[in-house]
């Protein structure tokens, strides 16, 4: 049933709410900041192209991993040539999955905003580090009520105090 729903929507052109919230947050931002550079983290490609699509005229990228079996991907060339139009301002928004959390040079950030929680206290600091590194950053988390993202957002804070808890010692 959940699939019929789902495929009732989209026929509809009814997109999840948090799209919306997001279009409207990156435009408030860049209103503010002309300039500011965006990182949107999500965690499947799919949900990243949407994302690009629905931000219509603000300049943004995709930025993934390499191709699996079915042949999406970017090559390691693409990734820098992706990174290098972003460090020198040719786009706005870089919305990249996991392979931007870490072990690449990525420019500082002015704004990371999580599409959605992850469960992983590790993956959750290494994206919110993506901001803040030479000034003043912001990490917004988009967080539907009632969904597993609440779960989510939930275990990776207590992950990331019982983490800090035991380094103290």
């Amino acid at each position: 049933s959940a699939l019929s729903l789902t495929r009732d929507l989209f026929k509809e052109g009814i997109e999840h709410p948090k799209i919306e919230i997001l279009k409207q947050k990156v435009s408030v931002i860049l209103e503010s900041s002309p300039s500011a550079k965006i990182i949107i983290f999500s965690q499947y490609r799919d949900a990243a192209s949407t994302i690009q699509k629905h931000l219509g005229t603000i300049s943004s990228e995709l930025f993934f991993g390499q191709a699996k079996k079915n042949g999406v991907g970017l090559s390691q060339k693409k990734q820098q040539e992706v990174l290098d139009k972003f460090r020198g301002g040719e786009f706005t928004c870089l919305i990249a999955t996991s392979v931007a959390e870490e072990g690449l040079d990525i420019p500082s950030v002015d704004h990371v905003i999580f599409y959605e929680p992850v469960p992983s206290a590790i993956r959750s600091v290494q994206r919110r580090g993506r901001t803040g590194r030479h000034k003043q950053g912001f990490v917004t988390v988009l967080v539907a009520k009632g969904t597993r993202d609440e779960a989510f957002r939930w275990i990776s804070h207590h992950k990331e105090n019982l983490k800090s808890k035991q380094n103290v010692h």
